[in-house]
């Protein structure tokens, strides 16, 4: 007889009835976590059985338009700083985008476009990190497009096209970071 582990054991008490469908659930909640880690957040009800509380379980039981919702704020912060390295690298590397380009900006944006992808990957595993971090690169966006609109008022060699981006991103990252402050507040469980 194969030896059980205390976590298939627990998941076998979960199960209660041991219907077939009981059974498929907690095998399957064993085998997308792993069962090492599958109970890692786990209480004991009432009754003393372990009851489970995974981050899997609470993406599970989301509606399905909020785990779009999240999927699709995720990719768009992703592809956003996908696009972000392959611009600023190309500018980098001699294309001409047609303005006179403010270096320090340049190499700013260009950084960020990694921060972006790291974002995004933060906030697919976790609403709340990624919520967080996305308010981060707004407040940074911020700053910066401040600091080149007073830059550009002053007559500094920044473009006007540098500013109509910068707000465009600025912008972006206000609405990225609002949509995951909604999905925090929606589902505290993530």
């Amino acid at each position: 007889m194969l030896r059980r582990s205390r976590n298939e054991s627990a998941v076998d008490e979960q199960a209660g009835n041991g219907s077939p469908a009981s059974i498929f659930l907690a095998g399957l909640l064993l085998s997308a976590t792993g069962s090492d880690h599958a109970f890692c957040h786990s209480a004991i009800n009432d009754s003393g059985l372990v009851k489970p509380h995974t981050d899997l379980e609470s993406r599970l039981n989301q509606p399905f338009y909020l785990r779009l919702t999240h999927k699709g704020l995720t990719l768009i912060a992703v592809l956003f700083g996908v696009i972000t390295i392959f611009a600023g690298s190309g500018v980098l590397t001699g294309s001409d985008p047609g303005y006179v380009v403010f270096f320090p900006l340049l190499v700013y944006n260009t950084v960020m476009g990694f921060i972006y992808i790291g974002v995004g990957v933060v906030a697919w595993r976790n609403v709340h990190y990624g919520r967080n971090g996305a308010a981060a690169v707004f407040v940074l966006n911020l700053l910066v497009l401040v600091a080149i609109w007073l830059l550009y008022n002053s007559g500094g060699a920044v473009a006007i096209d540098s500013l109509r981006a910068m707000t465009l991103r600025t912008i972006i990252w206000l609405l990225l970071f609002t949509g995951l402050f909604w999905l925090s507040r929606r589902n505290p469980g993530t």
